[in-house]
C-alpha cells in the first residue's frame, strides 16, 4: 500500500512532467493556480467551472470550458482551485476521468519546496563552490 507521501510525490511528478494540465474553478483559486503554475514555468490549457457564466471567457489568455469539456480537452492533470474541492472531485469522477488530480494546497507545495530548492542550491553553490 502507498503511503500518502508516496501519492504526493507521484502527484507532483505526474504535474511537473505532463504537457496539458486543466484548472478546475476560474475564480479567485483559479487565477492563484495559474500564477503558481507559471512560477513553475507552466500554463493550463484551459479552465474549467460549473458557471455557466464564465464559459467562452479568457482568464489571462487561457479559455474557461464547461465540466463537460473535460474528456474533449483530455489534460493529464486537473488542478482543483475551489472551496467545492469534495463536491468537484466528485463530478470529475463521475466523468470517469483517468487522469491525476491535485489540488491547490499540493500545488503550493509544490511551489514552495521548488523555492526552498533553489535558495539551498544558491547558497551551497556560494560557499562551498564559490559560485553564485
Amino acid at each position: 500500500m502507498l503511503s500518502s507521501l508516496d501519492i504526493l510525490e507521484y502527484k507532483l511528478r505526474t504535474f511537473l512532467s505532463a504537457s496539458k494540465v486543466a484548472i478546475f474553478g476560474a475564480s479567485g483559486g483559479g487565477r492563484r493556480a495559474l500564477l503558481l503554475m507559471r512560477k513553475v514555468g507552466k500554463t493550463p490549457i484551459a479552465f474549467l467551472d460549473n458557471d455557466n457564466t464564465k464559459w467562452g471567457n479568457l482568464i489571462e489568455g487561457v479559455k474557461v470550458f464547461p465540466p463537460t469539456d473535460l474528456g474533449v480537452i483530455s489534460p493529464e492533470v486537473v488542478v482543483i482551485a475551489s472551496v467545492r474541492r469534495d463536491e468537484i472531485l466528485k463530478q470529475i469522477y463521475a466523468m470517469e476521468y483517468s487522469g491525476v488530480v491535485i489540488d491547490l494546497g499540493e500545488m503550493e507545495l509544490l511551489v514552495i519546496c521548488g523555492t526552498l530548492f533553489k535558495i539551498f542550491c544558491d547558497f551551497f553553490c556560494k560557499q562551498h563552490l564559490g559560485k553564485e
